[in-house]
């Protein structure tokens, strides 16, 4: 059973929940949100913890002037600058030993990232990579005014390198694109704007809410959970078929996907039929999703001081190789946890980032690993200064083995430089001929400046609704879809009068009509929507003989039609043999004809099985036809127990059969037929096949 509705979104983050808020305040309310996770926000996911609420997920607004997320909260009064993140001096910096580094350093260096990374040169597109240009900006800076050691200035520079990652979301600043990095677009005002004790969810409310009114729009009606998408097959302009993994099928005349470009990378080839086009799918091999990590820790008291904006923790190369000799490579991903920062609103807890392979890698290990690593790493650090206490409590992300994401959000490689990627081909609708957008693209990936941003995914969300009620408004359609219709007065209209009107041309119709006539019955009217008769008859000229574009064969010999066939003369007496021949595999080579021969009676004689669960009334576990020749088919391997090769071919076979019967019973696939209705159905007798004369 399938579920009709207009507009599928499919993901409840940022950006689909912006498009069904568009949507639904133009009216358009004929739409279904299908969300893989059983919570709505996607890449925002605040959690109650400690005294109020923490961000596993997006965490700041980042700037005012031109920010989305901004303009909706500001009148509220919702948002507070994280302004003593960006005060230098309340940054503690501290060495593996316990020695802290003065504050002229520590302000020295936070002011030279900050002037570096914010202030980019023409002459970044002298340097491949990011990293490459941050260098030399760097050692040019300090040689100009080398504000402490060399050795303490690499480790700072090894220090920026992890704190940018963690921003870029990049294994690597090396991985980073020099000369894409400009098109990143920043918005001017505060960078650090954090929800107060309420959340980054707060969005959703903003969102949700009608204008001048105390009314929401009800988007969480439409939503379906735990909806995870098996396919979406858009072979058909007009209906797209979205199927999940627990068997609902829906169809839809447009679909927003807004699932992240981990997912595309990882599942675009079997999720969509047919494949997407080539230029997206180059796009999503070219651009990047990184991982970022966090991990937010909850301390019986404050044993910080209360001015302390965090701890940046500098290792020394020598340092480093002493701790992983001592402790193991199974450490070794805390070298790379290069800070602990004080939460706002939170004063017991401090939160760690963590970035690349050891953010992936963490996601493996168990609450205890980490719990043991993190206070490992407080204590060497810092218990020489502070008396540290346990934390009582701990909670993580993980967003790179989470299916519904597989990473964090997304930045301009190299690898996006060198393959030309552009990020308008990933944002880039799939239209008809006649111009209609069936798949549309949203998200913060798909975003060509604000990409890595909510407030760029939010856009991306507007920006396809507003693709489709633009296509729709041009058209003349208004109120969700129902068509303007102009009324026509009587004094306009021709008026016929007749006792039966039959409505189709084809062939019921036209068999209809002959009955009449053949009884000399000549009051009726015979009304065709086309400009032929037929309806799914249509055959058509092609080399000097016919093609059939709708039916082809005439089905036994016993049916009436059979007989007024024969009866003209029509039928030829070569028998087609449909759905035999040569199989070829994919190695190019011919399939024994033995084998092809095994696995057709095996199917024949369960089909012919199923026949008779109709006729005799037996009861069978299997509810549709795919799982009794599936079930058919395991039986039939583990009875024969043939080499790996001959299974392999079997299956191949079998799977073949499998599709030729979706075409055969005009399904999308097999389960969608019923076990107990395949002998309902009834062969009239004789060939199966017969074709017309040319």
């Amino acid at each position: 059973m399938f579920k009709e509705t207009k507009i599928i979104i499919i993901g409840a983050g940022a950006a689909g929940i912006a498009a069904a808020a568009r949507l639904m305040k133009k009216g358009l309310e004929n739409i279904i949100i299908l969300e893989g996770k059983d919570r709505i926000g996607g890449r925002i996911n605040t959690v109650e913890f400690a005294d109020n609420v923490v961000e596993l997920g997006a965490q700041w607004v980042h700037g005012e002037e031109g920010n989305i997320v901004y303009k909706l909260a500001s009148p509220h009064k919702l948002l507070d600058s994280s302004k003593c993140f960006n005060e230098y001096d309340k940054h503690v910096f501290i060495t593996a030993k316990g020695e802290i580094f003065s504050k002229k350093e520590s302000a020295e260096a936070f002011k030279i990232y900050y002037d570096i990374s914010e202030n980019i040169s023409d002459d970044i597109y002298n340097s491949e990579s990011y990293g490459e240009y941050f260098m030399n900006k760097f050692y040019k800076i300090f040689d100009e005014n080398p504000f402490t050691s060399r050795d303490k200035a690499e480790q700072l520079l090894d220090w920026m390198h992890k704190f940018d990652n963690s921003i870029q979301c990049s294994d690597s600043w090396f991985d980073v694109s020099a000369k894409e990095i400009n098109n990143y677009w920043t918005c001017d005002g505060d960078l650090v704007l954090n929800w107060k004790d309420r959340g980054y969810k707060t969005l959703f409310d903003l969102l949700f809410k009608i204008s001048n009114t105390e009314s929401n729009l009800p988007i969480i009606e439409k939503i379906e959970f735990n909806k995870n998408i098996d396919n979406i097959d858009y072979t058909s302009n007009n209906n797209i078929i979205v199927k999940t993994k627990d068997g609902s099928k829906y169809i839809a005349s447009h679909v927003i996907f807004t699932p992240s470009l981990g997912v595309l990378k990882e599942k675009h080839a079997a999720m969509f039929t047919p494949l997407l086009p080539e230029r997206k799918q180059h796009a999503i091999k070219g651009l990047n999703i990184g991982t970022v990590n966090k991990i937010f820790l909850e301390f019986p008291h404050r044993w910080w001081p209360k001015e302390c904006a965090g701890f940046s923790l500098i290792w020394s190369k020598e340092d480093k190789e002493e701790f992983i000799k001592s402790y193991g490579q199974e450490y070794e991903w805390l070298c790379d946890v290069f800070a602990f920062i004080s939460v706002d609103y939170q004063p017991r807890v401090l939160c760690t980032w963590i970035f690349g392979k050891f953010a992936r890698h963490i996601e493996l290990l168990t609450d205890n690993d980490i719990s043991d690593g993190l206070y490992l790493l407080l204590e060497m650090f810092l218990s020489k200064t502070y008396n540290i206490s346990k934390f009582d409590q701990m909670i993580r992300s993980s967003w790179y083995t989470d299916e519904f994401f597989r990473g964090s959000y997304s930045f301009k490689s190299i690898t996006t430089e060198k393959l030309n990627a552009e990020t308008k081909d990933l944002a880039e609708p799939i239209i008809t001929a006649d111009g209609k957008p069936i798949i549309l693209f949203a998200g913060e990936a798909t975003h060509e400046h604000y990409y890595s941003t909510v407030h760029g995914a939010v856009e991306t969300g507007f920006r396809e609704a507003d693709r489709i009620i633009d296509f729709h408004r041009t058209r003349g359609w208004r109120n969700g879809f129902d068509k303007l219709e102009r009324p026509l007065s009587a004094s306009n209209q021709k008026i016929s009068r007749t006792k039966i009107v039959i409505i189709g041309a084809g062939i019921a119709g036209l068999a209809a009509a002959r009955t009449l006539e053949d009884a000399n019955f000549k009051d009726y009217l015979l009304i065709e929507a086309q400009s032929e008769i037929g309806g799914r008859i249509q055959s058509a000229p092609w080399n000097k003989a016919w093609i059939e574009y709708g039916a082809q064969f005439v089905h036994g010999d016993q049916s009436q039609l059979a007989q007024l066939c024969y009866k003209h003369d029509l039928l030829s007496d070569v028998q087609c043999r449909d759905g035999q021949g040569i199989f070829i595999r994919n190695n190019g080579c011919k399939v024994d004809e033995a084998l092809v021969e095994e696995i057709d009676d095996l199917i024949c004689n369960t089909l012919e099985d199923c026949e008779d669960y109709e006729n005799k009334n037996i009861e069978i576990g299997c509810e549709n036809i795919d799982a009794v020749l599936r079930n058919s088919l395991n039986k039939h391997l583990h009875k024969k127990n043939d080499p790996l090769v001959i299974r392999t071919i079997k299956k191949e076979i079998f799977d073949w059969n499998i599709r030729f019967l979706a075409i055969d019973n005009a399904c999308f696939s097999l389960d969608e037929l019923s076990t107990k209705y395949w002998g309902k159905f009834k062969f009239v007798g004789g060939p199966e096949h017969l074709s017309f004369k040319s």
